[in-house]
């Protein structure tokens, strides 16, 4: 840090034999000031004031462990043992410290609801998860603890086409004379799904250019590939 005219005229005067207060004073500061301005610049203090600042210092209250602490302490917290002796929980710290007995280790556990074990009966994990603004540890937990297992969760609806819209699954029409590699591959899928033209939207159409494989909209080439991955599973 850099050194002002100020500060060094501050440090001649104690390097001269002027006391902190005495220097305070005749720069108009406080002695804290200077101490601070000594502290940034590395200045040591005389061997005299040294020897007054620590006179002066209170000695620290220093309450001893209690004589029941080594039957007290197993059975509780820190907190609980602040409270059972009245203090604060660094004076327990200093204790545990001391004397090496240690406290009942704090596990900040939710306790199960009472209105569990009737909700478990009825509804799955997922909903216990909502209705109890919790994780699924923590429901398992109370589960294991009641003996109760959680109703089997419904099947999922994400990411599923609009069936009302595409209609219900029509049945190939046969016959057709002409035939293609996208007939050959719709052969092929039937032996796992519902397989007809359809339009871009799914609904049936015995001329349309896309392919309904399941709930599934095809492309021509979509198809193919599609009934490619399944050849395998007939050869």
């Amino acid at each position: 840090m850099r050194m002002t005219e100020r500060t060094a005229a501050m440090i001649a005067d104690y390097r001269g034999g002027m006391s902190r207060r005495q220097v305070a004073e005749k720069y108009g500061t406080t002695v804290r000031v200077v101490d601070n301005r000594f502290k940034d610049h590395r200045v040591r203090l005389t061997e005299e004031e040294a020897r007054a600042r620590m006179s002066t210092k209170k000695p620290k209250a220093c309450d001893p462990v209690p004589a029941d602490f080594a039957r007290v302490a197993p059975t509780k917290s820190r907190a609980e043992i602040a409270e059972h002796y009245g203090v604060g929980k660094h004076i327990v710290a200093r204790w545990v410290k001391e004397s090496g007995i240690k406290g009942k280790p704090q596990v900040k556990t939710r306790p199960m609801p009472d209105d569990f074990i009737a909700n478990a009966a009825t509804m799955h994990a997922n909903a216990l998860m909502r209705h109890y603004s919790t994780g699924y540890d923590l429901i398992a937990r109370w589960c294991n603890q009641a003996g109760v297992t959680p109703q089997a969760a419904p099947p999922s609806k994400f990411m599923r086409p609009n069936l009302g819209r595409m209609g219900k699954p029509q049945q190939a029409m046969t016959g057709s004379t002409v035939h293609t590699p996208h007939d050959d591959a719709a052969y092929v899928l039937r032996r796992f799904f519902v397989v007809h033209r359809c339009n871009d939207r799914g609904a049936y159409d015995p001329k349309g250019k896309w392919w309904r494989v399941g709930i599934n909209v095809c492309s021509p080439d979509e198809l193919l590939a599609k009934a490619e991955r399944y050849r395998e599973r007939v050869a």
